[in-house]
């Protein structure tokens, strides 16, 4: 979290000094203020939209002690829920224990996997886990 805050400061530091050197460069050669302006806008709006980006990254609550790759599985129209899920089995937990675990029912936990092995292109449990940590889906 420091290294984030520290990286944050440095981008907006860095980015009122460029202001300022734009400032002494426009005032000396005496550029219009609209100008000024719109340069000014210009790069605000794109440090706020890296900013946005960095920071809306989704954070995933997990159950399951496996890491998941959130971005691999948006590849993968892999979804959350169906991420978790994924990840219990992984554990070795039965549909039942998942649907305990995830509060949801034991038919749910069977539709979700089953639209899973569609996605991945497999047949059972198993070969799901295994392709899911070939892809990276889950470590």
């Amino acid at each position: 979290m420091k290294k984030k805050i520290i990286i944050y400061g440095f981008s907006l530091a860095l980015l009122a000094f460029a202001l300022k050197t734009i400032e002494h460069n426009l005032l000396t050669r005496d550029v219009s203020n609209r100008g000024y302006i719109t340069i000014i806008a210009v790069l605000f709006v794109i440090m706020g939209v890296w900013l946005g980006r960095k920071l809306s990254i989704p954070k995933i609550f997990s159950f399951s002690k496996f890491r998941m790759n959130v971005q691999a599985a948006y590849f993968l129209e892999i979804n959350r829920e169906e991420l978790e899920i994924l990840a219990l089995v992984a554990e070795g937990l039965t549909n039942k224990e998942i649907a305990t675990k995830l509060l949801i029912s034991k038919k749910a936990v069977k539709d979700t996997l089953t639209q899973v092995y569609e996605k991945l292109d497999v047949e059972k449990k198993q070969q799901a886990i295994e392709k899911a940590k070939v892809l990276s889906l889950i470590y």
